[in-house]
């Protein structure tokens, strides 16, 4: 939870890191956009300027209340914690500005936020629901509507689905044609400690933070498939994926990654 780091992936096998600033605290999911890192930084936004990526320089912090993670889109960034949901223009990343920051019905305990177009979606608990809010106009965020799931913690969106690691389920997809009445289409209840989620392309990608990694095919989303899986060994936190490659932050054993090209087949190549 401590400091930023900078790594290389050109050689995916073989990441290597070029910068670290151990100025951030209890830092969560961030966000890239250009020259500048946003990051959940001890509940509060953390601007980091990583134009030089061997001497990343903490800019500033803005006072906005965050829980885990930021999602940025365009000039705004989208945060949560507790029952209020906040909107940060960052036309001037360094002048961060509040344009939004609303107490909307329903969140209690936020978790996770992800945004897609004209929607955001929020996992929450213990209503254990995901809100659907339309962004279209950013400084005027509306709840659209919710949809009951179980132990919601984090969430992705891919056109007009909603994928979800949710504990004790694994896997819950929402369609969110409706934003007024999203629907849960399908679970997959392979991995029973869920803690990140990522989609690319006809790939859903699951992080068990105990059992590993499962790779499913969701070309159909309302029936996704279960591909392949690899156990990461350790205490498994969060991912991205980058083509047939998936990096995973690990406690103990920092960035894992996983080759993916053969889906049925993952294997840690570095």
């Amino acid at each position: 939870h401590w400091g930023l780091r900078i790594l290389d992936i050109t050689d995916l096998a073989n990441p290597v890191e070029l910068g670290f600033h151990p100025g951030y605290s209890y830092v969560g999911d961030g966000a890239v956009a250009g020259n500048y890192v946003f990051m959940p930084a001890g509940w509060i936004l953390g601007i980091g300027d990583v134009s030089d990526p061997s001497t990343p320089n903490p800019e500033r912090y803005f006072d906005v209340p965050i829980y885990t993670n930021v999602a940025v889109q365009g000039n705004y960034a989208y945060a949560a914690a507790g029952s209020v949901f906040s909107v940060i223009d960052l036309s001037d990343p360094l002048q961060p500005v509040a344009a939004a920051k609303d107490t909307l019905p329903g969140l209690e305990v936020t978790q996770r936020v992800a945004v897609n177009g004209n929607y955001a979606c929020i996992t929450e608990q213990p209503t254990n629901r995901v809100y659907v809010i339309d962004i279209s106009n950013p400084v005027n965020p509306v709840m659209m509507g919710s949809a009951q799931t179980s132990g919601p913690l984090d969430v992705t969106m891919e056109g007009n689905y909603v994928y979800v690691a949710a504990a004790g389920w694994g896997l819950m997809v929402i369609d969110i044609s409706d934003p007024s009445n999203p629907n849960v289409v399908a679970v997959a209840g392979d991995s029973p400690h869920p803690d990140a989620v990522a989609v690319d392309g006809n790939r859903a990608y699951v992080l068990d933070e105990i059992q590993g990694l499962y790779i499913y095919d969701v070309s159909n989303p309302a029936a996704p498939v279960l591909v392949g899986s690899i156990d990461t060994t350790s205490y498994a936190y969060d991912l991205e994926v980058t083509g047939s490659h998936v990096g995973i932050s690990d406690v103990y054993n920092g960035l894992q990654v996983i080759d993916g090209s053969d889906p049925a087949n993952p294997f840690l190549s570095g």
